[in-house]
C-alpha cells in the first residue's frame, strides 16, 4: 500500500499549476516542498499576517497556494487544500486566519496584493453528498461576516468552499477559476 505523506497533493498540484500557468503570465507560489529538495522556484511559505512587520508574533497562518499575476502581483486565486480533515474547526480556522489578516507574504519578503480581484478557494477532501450541507452552511456564514471584518484580506472578491475527490478533480476545480480558454 502506497501511503502518501501530508502535503503531497498540494505539492503535486502546485507544481502542475506552475508548469501550466507560467506561459499565461501567472506565478504559482506554493508551500510544502520535500525536505530533501534544495531551493525550488516559487516554493516557500505563504503567510497571512497583521500589523506593520512580519514575524512569528504577527503571523496568523499559512496558505497552501497563491496564483498571482506576474505584472501586478495581484492574487487571482488563494487556495487552501485540506487533504485529510473536514472538521469544521479546521475549515473555520483556515478561512478566518486568512480573512483576519492584513497582508499575504511569500517567504516573508514578497508582498502579494489581495482585493476584489481575488477568489479564496478552500478545497476539502471528501464526499460532496456527505459534506455539502456543512460546507454550504460554513461558506454562507463566512460570507455574511465579510462586510463586518475590518482587515485588508477581507476585501476578497469571492470565497468558495468546495469538496474534491482526487487529484484530477482538485486540479480541474482550480483551473476552472483561472478563466483561460482551453487551458486543461
Amino acid at each position: 500500500m502506497n501511503k502518501r505523506k501530508y502535503g503531497e497533493k498540494t505539492r503535486y498540484i502546485g507544481r502542475k499549476l506552475s508548469d501550466k500557468l507560467e506561459s499565461y503570465g501567472y506565478a504559482v507560489f506554493y508551500d510544502l516542498k520535500k525536505p530533501d529538495e534544495g531551493e525550488v522556484k516559487n516554493v516557500g511559505t505563504i503567510a497571512t499576517w497583521f500589523g506593520v512587520s512580519y514575524g512569528q508574533k504577527t503571523r496568523l497562518g499559512w496558505i497552501d497556494i497563491a496564483i498571482v499575476e506576474n505584472v501586478t502581483d495581484n492574487i487571482k486565486l488563494l487556495i487552501e487544500i485540506e487533504e485529510s480533515n473536514s472538521n469544521p474547526k479546521v475549515i473555520i480556522g483556515d478561512v478566518f486566519a486568512t480573512l483576519l489578516g492584513d497582508h499575504i507574504t511569500f517567504k516573508g519578503k514578497k508582498s502579494l496584493k489581495i482585493g476584489g480581484f481575488t477568489t479564496f478557494l478552500v478545497l476539502i477532501k471528501g464526499d460532496e453528498k456527505q459534506l455539502s450541507e456543512k460546507i454550504s452552511y460554513l461558506e454562507k456564514q463566512a460570507l455574511s461576516l465579510l462586510p463586518i471584518i475590518k482587515s485588508r484580506n477581507s476585501s476578497i472578491g469571492d470565497l468558495q468552499i468546495r469538496t474534491y475527490t482526487d487529484e484530477k478533480d482538485l486540479y480541474d476545480q482550480i483551473i476552472e477559476f483561472i478563466e483561460i480558454p482551453d487551458i486543461h
